[in-house]
């Protein structure tokens, strides 16, 4: 009868990379959203980082786009980037928790988790879509790469002591020839970091 309070069925935990850490937040909330009457699975590297491989189901990240309806992420914004670019194609959901330091994406303070994703759990939340940037290498006419990124990409000179040269285009016009160290195209989610980072607004 609980589960069908629940906007969530099924509720996936993917934490910190390889931070041990992390694993009493994780360990709390799958018991907390277990006792919901929730199904809870948690990423393969974070079960295995953090030793939960027996309490819950262990799932890799094509089994959390196929079977749950929202994931929770516990850690820093690279934890949550590397989430949305996982599972992007699958457009599940994502909530963030902070365990990093700035947490410009994971705007759920680490000390009252349990509180905001007991009411996201009970539908008090408002979605916000963002947009994302689909990324494509080509070396000879052939795709040798190719993700989805939520905040932006790079391309850079590497270690390279000289400058590169490139072309920009958009949308197939011409836009500018540049030399320089580099170009950074970012989603507005990606512009909001580097602002703050150089003491913008």
């Amino acid at each position: 009868m609980l589960a069908m309070q629940n906007a969530f069925q099924s509720v996936a935990l993917i934490g910190k990379y390889q931070s041990p850490e992390v694993a009493g937040a994780v360990f709390r909330l799958a018991v907390s959203l277990r006792e919901r009457g929730i199904d809870v699975m948690i990423e393969q590297a974070t079960a295995s980082a953090t030793g939960i491989t027996s309490e819950f189901p262990v799932a890799t990240y094509d089994q959390i786009g196929s079977k749950a309806d929202l994931a929770v992420v516990l850690g820093g914004d690279g934890t949550l980037l590397t989430a949305a670019r996982r599972l992007a194609s699958h457009k599940v959901p994502l909530a963030g928790v902070n365990q990093g330091r700035l947490g410009f994406l994971t705007d759920i303070p680490g000390d009252c988790m349990l509180e905001r994703i007991s009411e996201i759990i009970s539908g008090h939340f408002s979605r916000d879509e963002r947009m994302m940037i689909a990324v494509t290498i080509e070396r000879a006419a052939e795709r040798v790469f190719n993700t989805s990124v939520l905040n932006d990409c790079v391309i850079s000179k590497g270690e390279s002591g000289r400058m590169i040269e490139f072309e920009l285009h958009i949308d197939g016009e011409f836009v500018y020839f540049q030399r320089s160290d580099g170009i950074v195209i970012s989603t507005p989610t990606g512009s909001t970091a580097y602002a703050m980072s150089a003491n913008g607004p």
